[in-house]
């Protein structure tokens, strides 16, 4: 064989035994089994109950007072503050839960004693005979109102005449016991003035001053929120009211 042949004859071999090499990788990896990465499966992250993180609760609210309580600084709902009544007792104020405050008013006062006896508001009621003088009867009550004030429902009825007349004149006066002589002066045919000339005057225990007296029918003569006053004798020169009483004065 000559040269050429034998060059042809070895590539081809050489050919050959490359494809053949090709083949057999080829063949080697399709059989090697691949490994599969497991697929994991998906978790729910739990949510963390973190109570750091959640809102404090709002501070409660406290009252304040503005300095004249027993407690002027901050304190908390339900608590009770008070202070002097000028009326004498304590007024009373409460801490609310919104922070403002429950005042109560100062407690009313008891009625004084004039002669009657202290009495409670609202609640005393005291009666008594009509002292006024042996033409009167009937009772006179006094009550102690809600406000602690002394009112008195004069029921004490004189067995005098009411007659209207004109009192026009000169008076010798009695007046809560005190003395003293009085003018009257018409202002009308019901209405006169009854003017004093004062307790600086020798022998006058009455104050200097001008007050009223007006007639009622079927009633008296009503001097100065007093009870009514009536004659006690037919020639109409003594009226008489109890505890005041005018004589007519000779002209």
């Amino acid at each position: 064989m000559d040269t050429t042949t034998i060059i042809i004859i070895a590539l081809v071999l050489v050919l050959v035994l490359c494809c053949s090499s090709s083949m057999y990788f080829m063949s080697y990896s399709d059989s090697t089994p691949t490994e599969s990465t497991p697929t994991e499966s998906k978790q729910d992250t739990p949510v963390k109950n973190d109570l750091s993180t959640s809102p404090a609760p709002p501070a409660p609210k406290t009252c304040t007072a503005d300095g004249t309580w027993s407690i002027n600084t901050p304190v908390t709902p339900g608590t009770n503050i008070t202070r002097a009544c000028s009326s004498g007792g304590n007024q009373i104020a409460i801490c609310k839960e919104d922070g403002s405050w429950d005042v109560r008013g100062c407690p009313v006062p008891d009625c004084p004693n004039v002669g009657w006896g202290v009495g409670k508001p609202g609640v005393t009621i005291i009666e008594r005979e009509c002292s006024l003088g042996p033409s009167y009867t009937g009772k006179l009550i006094k009550k102690c109102t809600a406000q602690g004030v002394w009112i008195d429902d004069n029921q004490c009825v004189s067995s005098g005449n009411a007659d209207l007349i004109d009192i026009s004149g000169d008076w010798q006066m009695m007046y809560g016991g005190n003395m003293g002589t009085a003018k009257i002066t018409a202002i009308d045919n019901n209405n006169w003035n009854v003017t004093t000339s004062g307790n600086d005057t020798p022998g006058q225990q009455l104050p200097r001053g001008t007050t009223k007296i007006k007639y009622v029918a079927n009633e008296g003569y009503y001097y100065h929120g007093n009870q009514a006053a009536k004659f006690t004798n037919p020639s109409h020169t003594k009226l008489d009211g109890g505890n005041y009483y005018f004589s007519k004065q000779a002209s």
